[in-house]
């Protein structure tokens, strides 16, 4: 029997603009499906490993498309509940050069899965076969704290590992709320993917992107040992990195700690086609390469190396193979920043 990587939340519609324009040149908008969890269960799907996707989307004609959407890539729809009135939205433009930032509004109030109810959800059923969960911080924020409690206790229950990605989201809700929320969610995940509210706000100017590099790197590397101190050795704490030259190109690396070790990937330089998604990706990469097998170090270097290649692909979904992963990590001609 598969062992299926599970995962929980909001699938939503992106729409934006072409191109770089803004909202107000615009006379045709593009639309991408998208969030957080349905992005890693599309990126996993395509690498080849069992997942299954949990969430609400509306019984009509949209949510028979985003299904559709999910299957193609091999992602497990069987335990998706259907009704409501409609799919969560989010609008977007991408920003431009030095001068402007990209922008986004969503409009997720009142969509079939912010609406739900908790048993809509049978996570005995859904967790049945399972060998990872993976939640984020961005489900409770849109109301459904219970339904994420009650997934987490069953995992438990079965002694399946969690990943617990962080996801602060300031358009949702306030850092205080986020920080009060996640906290006490923390010490069932054994794996944590982002630092505290309060950590960050601790730090201050220190991560601010107009700071050195090397500066922002330390305080990551402090922030992980304090995140360690706080909820315990043996969970894996996990953070990225990204220093923004432009709206147009970065650069990103990624940080690992565990049993008092932090291991650092290597530094990607890139130009950005669209950057949506990346941290999904970078998340999915670390769970697929643990279930490969592979060491500490290896992990976060192809997570990271899954997280930069997603700035490659217009959509909210990481679109590249496993191999044109390995080949990326492998070729000094992709912008590989030696340190």
């Amino acid at each position: 029997m598969s062992q299926y990587v599970v995962t929980f939340g909001e699938m939503l519609i992106r729409l934006l603009p072409p191109g770089r324009l803004r909202f107000s040149q615009a006379d045709s908008l593009d639309m991408f499906f998208g969030g957080a969890e349905s992005n890693l269960a599309v990126s996993l799907g395509q690498w080849g490993l069992p997942v299954r996707y949990v969430t609400k989307l509306p019984d009509h004609w949209v949510g028979d498309g985003a299904i559709r959407y999910l299957q193609q890539y091999g992602v497990c729809t069987r335990h998706i509940a259907r009704g409501g009135p409609r799919m969560g939205l989010y609008f977007m433009e991408r920003g431009a050069s030095t001068l402007r930032s990209p922008k986004v509004v969503y409009d997720r109030s009142g969509s079939s899965f912010a609406a739900a109810r908790t048993d809509d959800f049978d996570w005995k059923e859904a967790l049945a076969d399972a060998n990872w969960l993976h939640v984020t911080g961005i489900t409770p924020a849109v109301g459904q704290l219970t339904s994420l409690q009650e997934a987490i206790k069953e995992a438990k229950r079965r002694h399946i590992p969690i990943s617990l990605d962080l996801n602060y989201r300031a358009a949702l809700w306030s850092r205080e709320e986020a920080d009060r929320v996640m906290r006490p969610l923390i010490p069932d995940a054994d794996t944590i993917i982002g630092l505290d509210q309060d950590l960050i706000q601790g730090m201050g100017e220190q991560l601010l992107p107009n700071q050195p590099y090397a500066k922002r790197a330390e305080a990551i590397r402090r922030g992980l040992q304090q995140m360690e101190q706080r909820y315990g050795t043996g969970k894996v704490y996990l953070s990225t990195l990204r220093n923004p030259i432009s709206a147009a190109r970065n650069q990103l690396s990624g940080y690992s700690l565990q049993n008092g070790e932090i291991r650092e990937s290597a530094l990607y330089d890139f130009e950005i086609v669209d950057r949506v998604g990346a941290g999904d990706a970078f998340a999915a990469g670390y769970i697929y390469a643990k279930q490969q097998g592979m060491e500490p170090q290896p992990c976060i270097e192809f997570a990271v190396a899954a997280a930069a290649m997603k700035h490659s692909i217009e959509g909210d979904a990481n679109q590249v193979s496993v191999n044109e992963i390995q080949d990326f990590m492998a070729g000094e001609r992709y912008g590989v920043v030696k340190r």
